[in-house]
């Protein structure tokens, strides 16, 4: 549930910082996604880099059943326990609740993590992914 990046993908994010830091990058907007990995990549890639930061579920990942089915990531308020630089980030995007306009839901038990009730987005890829490419 929700896996954080390894050394060698810490190691990876680094390495693309110093090639933008080399390269005098900056950027106007920096978006990922509400799973861990992504916004440790964002953080040690981007800090500093970019003006503004957003998160958003309508980009994460989507995997079939038989591999755990969506990708799951914790709660909105222990994300931002977890993470407490996201203080600073847009999370306005993430409407987390039981409501049909939700885009942040809290999924069933899976079976490849029992303790695994995690967050993900509960439409297809397919379907969030026109909206997706509209914002």
């Amino acid at each position: 549930l929700n896996p954080t990046l390894s050394d060698l993908g810490k190691q990876q994010a680094q390495q693309l910082r110093q090639a933008m830091l080399d390269d005098k990058s900056h950027y106007d907007l920096v978006v990922t996604t509400p799973l861990a990995r992504t916004i440790e990549t964002t953080w040690i890639a981007f800090a500093g880099l970019a003006d503004r930061f957003v998160l958003t579920p309508e980009l994460c990942e989507s995997a079939e059943a038989r591999l755990g089915g969506p990708q799951r990531g914790f709660s909105l308020q222990q994300t931002m326990h977890e993470y407490p630089f996201l203080k600073d980030w847009d999370l306005s995007l993430i409407r987390e609740s039981d409501d049909d306009d939700a885009n942040w839901v809290r999924g069933a038990k899976i079976e490849l993590e029992p303790s695994g009730l995690g967050f993900h987005h509960p439409l297809p890829v397919e379907e969030r992914l026109p909206r997706a490419i509209s914002w």
